[in-house]
């Protein structure tokens, strides 16, 4: 098997991860998924520039795995958003859960995606080969190994109170980099792994 080169840790994705979980917060139906795709489909966007390679908008809808029209979206917020208020108001602890699961959500994200990119295949797939590849990775890893990294960055960020452009991911990024080299190193073989059980154009990955 082979080895991955530098793991693609990137201040970038850890700024994205740290603005989408502070939209967690926001009580505002629609406002707080409306800013995390902006941000999601900016991250892709950038990492995918950054080795040459272009998206349409057609790739960064399927990397962002957005199916549910408009109609169904609105009927569910409507449904779960006087619940979703109300619990945050009662219960600050889950609003600072939410906060630490976006972060992690969105990092990995990022970070897998990054992965991707360096595959030889890549220009072959499509980008929703790319994102299902992502999601199933995700389901099978554990977070505990590097959940507590995310909480210690969020913890850090609220005592503190950034400004939106003064978010230092310094600190998180080298705790990753040390304390999650184990996760991430799987993360990506995984990530491998899945991508070579699909064929492209008629090949085996």
């Amino acid at each position: 098997m082979t080895e991955p080169t530098t793991l693609p840790h990137s201040a970038d994705v850890a700024f994205v991860a740290a603005l989408s979980g502070a939209a967690s917060l926001l009580p505002i139906p629609f406002v707080d998924d409306a800013i995390r795709t902006r941000l999601h489909a900016q991250m892709f966007r950038t990492l995918a520039a950054r080795k040459g390679k272009s998206l349409d908008d057609q790739d960064v809808e399927q990397l962002l795995g957005k199916k549910a029209s408009l109609l169904g979206a609105a009927g569910k917020f409507a449904l779960l958003y006087p619940a979703k208020r109300l619990f945050r108001r009662l219960f600050g602890v889950l609003a600072i859960t939410d906060v630490i699961d976006e972060v992690s959500k969105t990092y990995h994200l990022g970070f897998l995606f990054a992965a991707s990119l360096e595959e030889p295949s890549f220009e072959r797939r499509s980008m929703a080969e790319v994102r299902a590849a992502i999601d199933a990775t995700v389901k099978g890893l554990d977070p505990r190994p590097v959940r507590h990294l995310f909480r210690g960055a969020v913890s850090m960020w609220s005592r503190t109170k950034p400004k939106h452009a003064e978010v230092d991911t310094t600190q998180l990024l080298e705790r990753l980099k040390t304390y999650g080299a184990a996760h991430f190193e799987a993360a990506v073989q995984a990530q491998r792994a899945e991508l070579q059980r699909t064929r492209v154009e008629g090949t085996p990955a």
